[in-house]
């Protein structure tokens, strides 16, 4: 059953933050958690199940949107972004961290980021609640107000950000509103007891591998874990379009054994003899 909108997408992010970490030398094969921060949060947490992993966890809601919204009234774009937000408009100038901080946590403050028990809707994305209930599946969203109705007086506190304090101190607001995300997310998978101890956590899309994102998250987690998180945590770039190739190349490769979908016409399945050619190269 389908339990929320994007589930598509979560699935092909964890493929490709897999398919990123063999450049990365991590061996990130289940248990995982996946997290793609793009403009709408997807991702998914697996276990260790063999010899099929089973999903025990899906994201939802608001990722890249937030911060849009925060920059939405001093871009002069039409649907603005954090990519309208440029070099030159960003300023430069001392930033003083309890700022930073306090801002953030006022943005943090119109957030719900919370397992989703109930409605259809969460942070603008269709969920199936009792779909999830049914399959075991914890659903953790992130939404501004009800349904993205505190978007609006997100985009207020960045306008003041820039009148007040300076405009150079958005983009720091942002890694931080960011990071402290990705923090309370894991920590609710993490409480939900959906996390084993050797659970490895992926991270990629715009809201999420930017700018000083990376470093507040692994400093975050370091201290959500009580142990040094970086050879548990892999950052990568559009692990969508990666994830896309990969079940792309398995597809049209293999197939099944008993029907497979590569080799050539009137042949058999090509990954018997693909294993042995490996091992002989081995």
């Amino acid at each position: 059953e389908s339990l929320v909108a994007n589930e598509m997408e979560g699935e092909l992010v964890t493929a490709g933050l897999k398919e990123a970490a063999k450049w990365l030398d991590v061996d990130y094969r289940n248990p995982v958690l996946s997290l793609d921060f793009g403009t709408t949060l997807a991702g998914r947490i697996t276990n260790d199940q063999l010899p099929y992993s089973k999903v025990i966890g899906s994201f939802c809601g608001l990722a890249g949107a937030i911060p849009d919204a925060l920059v939405s009234k001093i871009v002069s774009e039409k649907y603005p972004s954090v990519l309208d937000f440029t070099s030159r408009e960003r300023g430069r100038g001392r930033v003083k961290k309890e700022v930073v901080k306090a801002y953030a946590e006022e943005v943090l403050s119109h957030l719900r980021i919370e397992k989703v028990k109930s409605g259809t809707r969460f942070g603008g994305s269709p969920v199936n609640v009792a779909a999830a209930r049914r399959n075991g599946v914890t659903l953790i969203g992130v939404d501004a107000g009800d349904n993205m109705s505190d978007l609006p007086k997100i985009g207020q506190i960045g306008e003041e950000i820039a009148k007040d304090a300076g405009i150079h101190y958005v983009h720091h607001v942002i890694d931080e509103v960011s990071a402290s995300i990705t923090e309370r997310l894991v920590g609710i998978a993490k409480d939900e007891g959906l996390l084993l101890p050797d659970t490895k956590i992926g991270i990629t899309g715009r809201a999420g591998i930017t700018g000083r994102k990376p470093e507040l998250v692994l400093h975050k987690l370091s201290d959500l874990f009580e142990r040094n998180m970086e050879k548990e945590v892999i950052f990568a770039d559009d692990a969508l379009a990666r994830g896309a190739a990969v079940l792309g190349r398995c597809m049209h490769q293999f197939g099944t054994p008993s029907n497979p979908i590569g080799g050539i016409q009137g042949g058999g399945c090509i990954l018997g003899e693909r294993v042995k050619k490996q091992k002989r190269n081995i």
